[in-house]
């Protein structure tokens, strides 16, 4: 049975037209058979998708689609694009149509419009780039003591440094003395941070509501339940498993995902370290930062053990992007790449090689090649983690959002993760 609330049918062509534009550039040869939902692995006996989902894009009905949660719940697994005997590629339709939908829920909705458009990476790469040299430049002339002692309050004075830098500062190679902590890193990535955790906020809102709109089915489960049973299976990657045609995505996207957490895990403790030690206890900060938490009688072990972590998370990333890299080239695959998918993998790609590069080139003590890549490091991770929202990688939490959904409706359990 459909859970569809009966709603005025509004096509929108240029709805249509831009999700072609944007990746679905075969969804006119469709004609219908419903080859797709027959092989998909995960669509549902009572609500079968991508079938519905193809119709509706051929009308262009834009305000249905962007409130269907089996949008976010396909995984683009391949399997019905393969079967297609007009060779459709449904699995490609529906990705656009989550291409479209980062950009139109997206909060601003500028940032939607510059992630989803090439003609706009200029000025993507452009803006961090420039704020941070611009940070590094006001800090190169030293702040004032008098300003300094206005900014830090007394048991902080040992932190005066931090608002002061070195371009290629010689000796030992040491980041934070070209890349302060508290003056520059942290003042910019806490502020985006907050600016990314908004802007998700307002635009799930606006994604939970839609699909509210469009899924006419009473709650049967709270949403704290739903969180927690959604959290249990997404976490594993499950679904991917299924996948028949992409099959082979299932282990680079699982090494992705944790080498995120893993390299979250370690920054985490890093910035921590910082701030219990430098800032919150600044009389043992001086003492105890390094080697990382030896008031606890550790010694430097636990620092080890963190810079393993870094290792092991930066080799999984590497190998996951790689993988999907090549997956994503392989002409047997009946799969097309958007241009969001390629900002996404080369994003990804690019704070995975710089960060292995600067740590090589801080080794081996080649202190401007050491700093230069860093500082690309910096920008490709503003670009992660600010563009977070509005571009594909935005897709986990999308499609967190509408597992949960279906959960809390108790539409079909086999619409889970």
């Amino acid at each position: 049975m459909s859970h569809d609330k009966p709603v005025p049918i509004k096509p929108d062509l240029k709805f249509a037209t831009e999700i072609i534009g944007m990746g679905a550039d075969d969804m006119e040869k469709c004609y219908q058979c419903a080859t797709c939902s027959v092989v998909c692995p995960i669509s549902p006996d009572d609500s079968p998708f991508p079938r519905r989902e193809m119709i509706w894009a051929q009308w262009g009905l834009k305000d249905k689609l962007m409130g269907d949660p089996n949008v976010f719940l396909c995984h683009q697994c391949g399997d019905c694009s393969d079967k297609c005997p007009r060779d459709a590629k449904p699995g490609d339709v529906l990705g656009a149509i989550r291409a479209f939908a980062y950009r139109h829920f997206a909060t601003p909705s500028f940032m939607g419009t510059a992630l989803s458009d090439p003609k706009y990476l200029p000025a993507l790469i452009l803006f961090p780039a420039i704020l941070f040299m611009s940070i590094m430049g006001i800090l190169s002339t030293g702040i004032p003591a008098e300003i300094a002692a206005s900014i830090l309050p007394a048991r902080l004075a040992h932190l005066e440094h931090e608002f002061q830098v070195a371009f290629f500062p010689g000796g030992q190679i040491v980041f934070a003395r070209m890349f302060p902590h508290l003056g520059m890193i942290d003042a910019v990535f806490v502020t985006l941070s907050l600016f990314v955790f908004i802007s998700f906020y307002l635009s799930i809102k606006k994604f939970w509501a839609a699909m509210e709109a469009t899924v006419d089915a009473p709650n049967k489960k709270s949403v704290g339940e739903a969180f927690s049973e959604t959290l249990a299976e997404f976490l594993p990657h499950k679904k991917f498993t299924e996948c028949g045609n992409n099959a082979d995505r299932a282990q680079p996207h699982k090494f992705l995902f944790w080498s995120f957490a893993i390299l979250f895990i370690v920054t985490a403790f890093v910035a921590g370290g910082f701030w219990v030690f430098d800032v919150i206890i600044p009389a043992v900060g001086a003492e105890v930062h390094n080697p990382f938490l030896s008031p606890l009688g550790f010694s430097s072990f636990p620092h080890v053990v963190l810079k393993i972590m870094a290792a092991v998370g930066a080799a999984m990333l590497m190998y996951g992007i790689i993988a999907i890299m090549q997956n994503r080239n392989n002409p047997e695959k009946k799969t097309n790449s958007s241009y969001s998918d390629w900002f996404l993998i080369g994003v990804v790609f690019a704070v995975g090689l710089t960060g292995i590069l600067s740590w090589v080139f801080r080794l081996t003590g080649i202190g401007i090649l050491a700093y230069s890549v860093y500082f690309l490091h910096i920008v490709a991770v503003f670009m992660l983690l600010g563009y977070f929202p509005f571009s594909k990688f935005s897709h986990m939490i999308y499609r967190f959002t509408a597992i949960m959904f279906a959960k809390v409706k108790d539409i079909d359990v086999k619409l889970a993760a």
